[in-house]
């Protein structure tokens, strides 16, 4: 398949790069959104300079719209989002996330902590002419949306979050990867023995050293595999390839990658499979992505590579001890969550539908829904477009009826938690 030469921007789309938060971002933004040409062509004093500061500036009536995207994915998945949001007259900006696409991807894992992510939203906000914005994410996107949320308090009108619900600040003693590592076994750190005994879990593969070169090697593999697979979609024989429970699987890595039980453990990336080989190979793409979809995707991993990406996920144990302060603060603002009934993330890491809701109620104080699609996956606002669509601009519409659009004086600074 040739790949697309420019981004398939959909009509009403507009592309451009700005700098801002120190790193240049690329913008996909619709409606009434327009991105200052002086100050995206220039430095990040200029941009702020450039940028509407004043209250009637800032108070746009309806208010801007975040859209954050996830692992792995590009502001093209919210290419629907985009469209249908500027139709009902809001004005949307879906950035490449930074590490992604057409965005910087700073070498440093202390560059992708939930503090600077939180700030290139604000930033990207600011430079637009907003103080104020309504914020919604999936998977990743919706981590870091419910944590601007926390953060800058003064600036979120109302989130949503799909697939990945917000459950608060963990109260365990140890981050994310530390207490993954206690119950998966310790294939970052651990001595050779530990190692083998050691089991995959996605997190930790992300974080094994030089992940990042085998996810360039195998990406178009691991997009296909992970954006088409599904339990029940009719898929190739002899796959998954990789069948074995273990992080460094005997054989793998040697010989052409081929699983060989009487060979040893390579102990390092290069010995574990991730899942373009554990998961089973679906024998077509999925109704919701087309192969044109797919193939802007990979080109943009293609160009971008996966280290970015991967390095959100590696600040995760940086990321609980920066939000500690944040422990028993609820989410106040009001707030949506939506995902698939079929989602792995919320059925494996979650505990299902029930339990998600649950969780949402415990942690929102304006909880206005928890909608929950039967049939649905992890993509969900590709895959049940209109569906997702249709919550959305419901949520807005009542956030609206309250008032929250209504003129007011806002401040000229927003004051964050951190």
């Amino acid at each position: 398949m040739t790949l697309p030469m420019h981004p398939p921007a959909p009509n009403g789309v507009i592309l451009s790069t700005v700098v801002a938060n120190g790193i240049t971002h690329r913008l996909a933004t619709s409606g009434h959104i327009s991105v200052n040409k002086a100050s995206a062509s220039g430095s990040e004093n200029d941009m702020q300079d450039n940028s509407p500061g004043d209250s009637q500036t800032c108070n746009l009536v309806p208010p801007l719209i975040m859209l954050l995207h996830g692992f792995p994915e590009s502001w093209y998945s919210y290419r629907h989002q985009l469209i249908a949001l500027a139709d009902a007259g809001y004005g949307c900006c879906a950035p490449d996330m930074r590490g992604y696409g057409g965005t910087d991807a700073p070498s440093d894992v202390q560059d992708y902590t939930l503090d600077i992510l939180a700030g290139d939203v604000i930033a990207i906000a600011h430079l637009l002419g907003y103080q104020k914005f309504i914020v919604i994410g999936h998977d990743m996107g919706a981590y870091l949306a419910w944590h601007v949320s926390l953060m800058f308090p003064e600036a979120v009108l109302g989130v949503v979050g799909m697939s990945v619900p917000y459950a608060g600040h963990s109260p365990k003693k140890d981050g994310l990867l530390s207490t993954l590592r206690q119950h998966h076994g310790d294939s970052l750190e651990g001595s050779d023995e530990e190692k083998i005994q050691s089991k995959f879990q996605y997190i930790l593969h992300h974080n094994l050293p030089n992940a990042a070169k085998e996810y360039d090697r195998n990406g178009r593999e691991f997009l296909y595999r992970l954006y088409a697979y599904t339990p029940g979609v009719d898929c190739e024989e002899k796959t998954p390839e990789v069948t074995d429970k273990r992080m460094f699987v005997p054989g793998y890595g040697a010989e052409g990658n081929k699983e060989d039980a009487n060979s040893g453990s390579i102990l390092d990336i290069r010995g574990s499979p991730g899942w373009w080989a554990r998961l089973p190979r679906p024998k077509s793409l999925p109704h919701w992505l087309s192969p044109y979809d797919f193939a802007y995707y990979a080109s943009e991993f293609d160009r971008s590579g996966f280290s970015g990406a991967l390095a959100w996920y590696c600040a995760m144990d940086l990321n609980w001890t920066k939000t500690r302060h944040l422990r028993g603060h609820a989410i106040s603002q009001p707030c949506l969550f939506l995902g698939g009934d079929q989602d792995m993330v919320i059925r494996n890491s979650y505990g299902g539908a029930d339990a998600v809701e649950s969780i949402m109620k415990e942690n929102c104080n304006s909880l206005r829904g928890c909608v929950i699609f039967p049939g649905g996956g992890h993509w969900i606002q590709q895959e049940m477009a209109p569906e997702v669509n249709r919550e959305l601009l419901l949520f807005l519409y009542s956030l609206q009826m309250e008032g929250t659009f209504a003129p007011q004086s806002y401040e000229s600074h927003v004051q964050s938690r951190l």
